[in-house]
């Protein structure tokens, strides 16, 4: 999103940005966060943002044992840390030939570097995995509740009301 020459790239922010700039020109996206439902709504998208899903999807490429029924192909897995490694290339290119974009292209090299490392340690991608499958029950829990409450009002909600 680009508005008033600011460029706003994450999803989050873009809801914050749009309820913040347009407040009064509509119903908000997001609820207000000092309602029980902002609260709920503000937990559940911090739960969710916070997911490393690009150690989640390199996590199984380079370890696709982890993933049950997988039909990675061989290649895939042999060239996961390479493609990566291609990525953090690029960006330091990209960081040289853009100096004003220098920062963020940086930012991101950290960040291919970061999942690089995660990725390579099985053991860690487990534990992601295992500590994702709770997050999805939790999430599992709030839908049922909310199916129930829709059922039972008749009105149309969201994840969170």
């Amino acid at each position: 999103l680009v508005h008033n020459g600011k460029v706003i790239i994450d999803s989050t922010c873009i809801l914050d940005h749009l309820d913040s700039a347009f407040h009064d020109k509509g119903p908000r996206l997001v609820p207000p966060e000092e309602t029980d439902l902002g609260r709920r709504v503000r937990h559940f998208r911090n739960l969710l943002d916070e997911l490393p899903v690009e150690v989640y999807i390199y996590g199984i490429v380079y370890h696709p044992e982890l993933a049950n029924g997988s039909q990675f192909p061989a290649a895939l897995s042999r060239a996961a840390p390479g493609m990566l490694a291609s990525l953090v290339k690029k960006c330091h290119g990209l960081a040289a030939t853009y100096p004003d974009l220098k920062e963020a292209y940086l930012g991101k090299v950290a960040k291919y570097e970061r999942i690089m490392r995660r990725c390579e340690d099985c053991d860690v991608i487990e534990k992601l995995l295992d500590d994702l499958e709770v997050t999805l029950h939790e999430v599992e829990k709030e839908l049922e509740e909310r199916t129930k409450q829709q059922e039972a009002s008749g009105r149309q909600l969201w994840l969170c009301g």
